[in-house]
């Protein structure tokens, strides 16, 4: 009784998990559909963003417009890059080259030396026409996978290349109305937000050369269906590993259990995008298969414990003798008071019968109330005046 009232509980503690863990795949499935329903049904282009150096000022008659698309992000290097198209106006016969600079921002600018990262395009007058691409980093937290986000601070400023070779960089005021420029996403795996717009000083040293023209914030994160799936799938994967070693015998658990591994390991590769930094993907499976493995052993280890016959750390059990006399059948019980024996023989004086407990053996068995039996030839009282012989007298 006590064995099924163990078994009850376990079960109902797994019902009460299984139910739970259904519910909420229920609950959250719906939201992981439609979110993947607008990633299939939209066109992979990400909304378009005007960012304005000024904003309120006119275009000048000398200036530029610019496109950038963001088409890949390298999580394994922190390395975003950038597709940059467009052209230069110039109203009059312009003589000088335009010069866009493209810083990255990051947050231990205070402990670097130097300028921050930067990449640069250069509209020739002659050519008026640019398409480069160029690189610059981001940052973001990979081993926070599929909940990793990334941002990337994003400055501007704008020079001129004299004809001489001479760079001069031009200030705010200076440069205001002189660059038009959007930006689009397009990352497949990544969701960019609305760029912030931030004050262009908050970045900007006292002996920087450069005046930013514009910075502002650019973060990215993974879809809704991606975060929900990898949530779903590690969760549903632990708990048939958990089903299978606690409900499973010993010996198929064994020879299924390289299977299982496999197929817990195969998860990752369903679901990570295959960076080289370690995830939080790749240590709750990894936790998944310690436990699998771990539990395996441990109900071997009890299995391999109960059939040695051994007591470590206990006193081995002293074993129960079994009693002298046992339960007479009712009717064969001996006369002594309360004793439950069975009768071995009967009293020459009284009559009756006694357990070998409480008569004497021989061939005059007396019980202990009627004394001990007389032997034929000494017990018997000797008379005086017997021939050579003394008299003995019965106690």
């Amino acid at each position: 009784m006590e064995e099924t009232s163990v078994r009850q509980r376990r079960a109902r503690v797994g019902l009460f998990v299984l139910a739970t863990l259904l519910v909420g795949t229920a609950a959250v499935l719906p939201f992981a559909l439609r979110s993947m329903v607008k990633e299939i049904a939209e066109p992979p282009e990400g909304q378009v963003f005007t960012l304005l150096s000024a904003p309120g000022v006119a275009l000048a008659p000398d200036h530029s417009r610019l496109h950038v698309s963001l088409i890949d992000l390298d999580e394994a290097r922190l390395r975003v890059t950038l597709h940059v198209s467009g052209h230069h106006v110039c109203a009059d016969r312009c003589t000088d080259t335009e010069r866009i600079i493209f810083f990255s921002h990051g947050t231990t600018e205070a402990a670097t030396a130097g300028m921050p990262p930067s990449a640069k395009v250069d509209l020739i007058t002659p050519q008026a026409v640019v398409a480069e691409t160029v690189t610059l980093p981001i940052s973001g937290h990979p081993s926070r996978y599929p909940f990793d986000t990334y941002q990337l601070r994003l400055g501007v400023a704008l020079a001129r290349v004299l004809p001489d070779g001479a760079v001069r960089p031009d200030s705010r005021a200076g440069g205001a109305g002189r660059l038009w420029m959007t930006i689009q996403d397009l990352l497949p795996r990544e969701i960019m937000s609305e760029p912030a717009t931030l004050d262009p000083d908050s970045a900007r040293e006292v002996d920087d050369p450069y005046e930013l023209q514009v910075l502002a914030l650019l973060e990215f994160e993974r879809p809704l269906h991606a975060r929900l799936l990898v949530v779903l799938l590690v969760v549903l994967i632990a708990a048939a590993a958990a089903c299978a070693v606690l409900m499973a015998r010993l010996h198929d658990l064994v020879i299924s259990s390289g299977a299982l591994v496999l197929g817990v390991w195969g998860i990752r590769n369903l679901l990570t995008p295959g960076t080289t930094y370690r995830t939080i993907v790749d240590l709750a499976l990894s936790a998944v298969v310690i436990f699998l493995l771990g539990a395996i052993t441990v109900r071997a280890l009890q299995l391999c414990y109960a059939e040695s016959d051994l007591h470590l750390g206990r006193r081995r059990p002293e074993p129960v003798s079994e009693p002298t006399h046992q339960h007479a059948p009712p009717g064969n019980e001996c006369d002594y008071a309360d004793c439950p024996n069975p009768i071995a023989s009967r009293c020459v004086s009284c009559r009756q019968a006694f357990c070998p407990r409480h008569i004497d053996a021989g061939p005059a068995p007396r019980c202990d109330s009627c004394g001990p039996p007389a032997e034929a030839a000494t017990a018997t009282e000797r008379q005086p005046g017997s021939r050579g012989t003394d008299t003995w007298t019965r106690p």
